[in-house]
C-alpha cells in the first residue's frame, strides 16, 4: 500500500469514527482533501489505438473529485529529433480519463513544455465529479484519436487525483 493511500485511509478512518458517533439525519459532509496518485511509465502511441487502463480504485464511501493534475518529466513528445535539440510535442496529444460508468471526465494532456525544460504539467482546473461508494473508478490513457506521422512517446507521467470523501454528520 502506498504512503498516500495509508494517509488517506487513516484520515478517512478518523473522520468516520468521529462523525459515525454523531447521530444526525442530515446529508453527508465531506472530509479531505485526499490524493490518489499513480505513476505511468513507458507508453508509445501512433494514434488510433485502444485506450490503456492504467489504474483503478474502489472507494468505500462516496467521493467527489476536485482536480486532476499530471506531471511528465519528459513528455509527451514525438519520437523525432528536432534541429534545435528541443522536444517536439505530440499533436494531437494523448488524454487521461477518469470514469465510473457514465460519470467521468477526460483531460487532454498539454502539448506545451515548461520554460527551459522537457517537462509538461497539465491541470484540469476545479472539478466536481461525484462517484458512488463501491463503484470502481478507472484512470485510462487515451491515445491520440488519429494516426500521426511520428510516434507519440509518454516516457513517464505522474497523475494525481484530488478528492474529498463523504462522511455522515
Amino acid at each position: 500500500m502506498t504512503y498516500a493511500r495509508v494517509v488517506a485511509a487513516v484520515g478517512l478512518l478518523a473522520c468516520a469514527v468521529f462523525f459515525g458517533s454523531q447521530k444526525s439525519e442530515t446529508s453527508p459532509c465531506f472530509a479531505g482533501p485526499f490524493l490518489w496518485s499513480t505513476h505511468l511509465e513507458g507508453i508509445a502511441f501512433s494514434g488510433g489505438e485502444l485506450p490503456l487502463l492504467r489504474s483503478m480504485i474502489t472507494p468505500e464511501t462516496e467521493i467527489t473529485v476536485t482536480r486532476i493534475d499530471a506531471f511528465g518529466d519528459r513528455g509527451p513528445r514525438q519520437n523525432i529529433a528536432h534541429v534545435t535539440g528541443q522536444p517536439v510535442p505530440c499533436s494531437p496529444q494523448p488524454s487521461i480519463r477518469i470514469a465510473a460508468g457514465a460519470v467521468g471526465r477526460t483531460v487532454q494532456l498539454t502539448n506545451a513544455f515548461l520554460p527551459n525544460s522537457n517537462s509538461t504539467y497539465t491541470d484540469s482546473g476545479p472539478l466536481s465529479l461525484t462517484f458512488s461508494a463501491g463503484s470502481p473508478i478507472s484512470l485510462t490513457v487515451l491515445p491520440p484519436p488519429t494516426r500521426q506521422g511520428a510516434q507519440c512517446l509518454l516516457p513517464e507521467l505522474n497523475v494525481q487525483v484530488h478528492y474529498q470523501a463523504a462522511v455522515a454528520k
